[in-house]
């Protein structure tokens, strides 16, 4: 992500947050169905999250209902502090571009990222996947979404 990337954000995000009215929930992105419907998480409780561009964190906030241990990640300080004012549960935040993010040894049960964010991390040639416990599914669900 480019500073100037960072910046609008910054500048963005408190109208986002209020015109998008985006819902507490586990959804993919404008116009598609979300987990209830989709189903493509199965049981979250105890599982380790990464939610990567979480804005502000509606779909953590939503799996950590389901007992998740969440960490959300985003570029813009605006976004997680419009986050943390909403959170109640096992999520916390970091301020950080993902590509600049070092896990050391963490590993997470799922790797979310939803609507430009996953073709941004594709065109990087960050590998996604390495984020991801040895046994977590890997799956690509574009085709469901």
């Amino acid at each position: 992500m480019t500073k100037e990337t960072k910046k609008w954000w910054e500048g963005t995000s408190k109208d986002y947050q209020e015109k998008c009215k985006i819902p507490i929930d586990i959804h993919y992105g404008p116009g598609s169905s979300n987990e209830k419907h989709l189903k493509l998480l199965g049981n979250l409780k105890g599982k380790k999250v990464l939610e990567i561009g979480c804005g502000g964190a509606q779909c953590g906030i939503a799996m950590a209902k389901k007992r998740a241990k969440v960490t959300g990640i985003d570029i813009s300080e605006e976004m997680i502090k419009i986050a943390k004012n909403k959170v109640k549960g096992d999520v916390h935040f970091l301020r950080s571009n993902i590509f600049d993010y070092t896990l050391g040894e963490e590993k997470y049960d799922v790797v979310i990222m939803f609507y430009f964010i996953i073709q941004t991390i594709q065109d990087s040639g960050v590998g996604w996947p390495t984020y991801m416990n040895p046994d977590a599914d890997a799956s690509d669900y574009d085709d469901a979404i």
